[in-house]
């Protein structure tokens, strides 16, 4: 199964923080990492490590973090071929980390939000089986992507996404499999609950719709069947990659075997080994996986 993950590579800044600042506030930060990110990228990098064929497309900077980023995507056997350079920096994001795990981010897009059209070729992306779509600003492009892609196609829509309800909705009318946050799942919908969520999302046409709810069991509904797994109760060190985590542990497993609970456990125990780690791409390979579903 060739899969190729569309959307955004960026340099991640990891703080460890006692507390979230205030307004006009100042907090002091132990310990600063820099490390790759993403969530379309992060997703492509998962789906290796799970033993998929993968690859990446996106944008970045004709800079140091560009490169160093294209890099790191080759060292984890992600096929970069449809990796373009912009004038604009490679894309930054600033995450402050509490100790129980939780997170603030504040992202520039950079380079990875100047994807266009024409940056696209369509002969390239369709020699895979497989194309996922991630939190970009620019919506455009994804649904541009999506309208001419020949296999199926996911959707993990992020923040970024949810903020444009309208335009999200265009884009998911070209979705196969929908993965959503809870409260990004509400704002898109305009619904007030899971379950209405879930049914107005399949009456669009998505074959599979999933939401995740953080610590609570995620739910998927494939138009027939409703199913929840419970999570795997472990110590959150960074909830970083988690959503793409889960994500790249759904699609990989869904398309292999079709089985919503299957996956949906599979997807389980995948994120919750990367958030038992700091930052959103620690080590992770299938055999950890297979071990902790056992």
């Amino acid at each position: 199964m060739k899969i190729l993950s569309l959307g955004a590579v960026l340099l991640d800044q990891i703080a460890s923080v006692e507390r979230f600042p205030g307004e006009d506030d100042e907090v002091f930060v132990p310990n600063l990492k820099l490390l790759p990110g993403g969530s379309a990228a992060n997703f492509a990098v998962f789906c290796a490590r799970l033993g998929e064929n993968a690859g990446f497309m996106g944008k970045v900077g004709d800079d140091a973090f560009g490169d160093f980023l294209i890099t790191d995507l080759k060292g984890e056997k992600v096929e970069t071929k449809g990796i373009a350079k912009s004038s604009l920096p490679t894309g930054t994001v600033f995450i402050a980390v509490r100790k129980d795990g939780q997170r603030m981010m504040f992202a520039h897009s950079g380079a990875a939000n100047d994807l266009k059209n024409s940056d696209i070729e369509l002969h390239y992306i369709n020699k895979f089986d497989h194309l996922h779509l991630a939190d970009l600003e620019h919506l455009a492009v994804l649904k541009y992507a999506a309208e001419n892609f020949s296999g199926t196609v996911s959707l993990n829509p992020g923040a970024l996404i949810a903020e444009k309800p309208k335009a999200a909705l265009e884009l998911i009318k070209h979705v196969d499999i929908l993965i959503c946050s809870e409260a990004e799942a509400l704002k898109i919908s305009g619904k007030n609950s899971v379950d209405a969520s879930l049914d107005f999302f399949i009456k669009l046409g998505v074959k599979v719709s999933v939401i995740t709810r953080g610590s609570k069991d995620p739910v998927a509904f494939d138009g027939k069947s409703k199913v929840s797994v419970p999570v795997f109760k472990v110590k959150v060190v960074d909830a970083t990659g988690a959503g793409d985590s889960f994500s790249a542990g759904f699609v990989s497993s869904y398309l292999r075997t079709g089985n919503l609970k299957a996956s949906l456990k599979f997807a389980n125990a995948v994120a919750s080994i990367v958030i038992q780690h700091s930052g959103a791409r620690p080590g992770l390979n299938r055999a950890q996986v297979e071990s902790l579903l056992k």
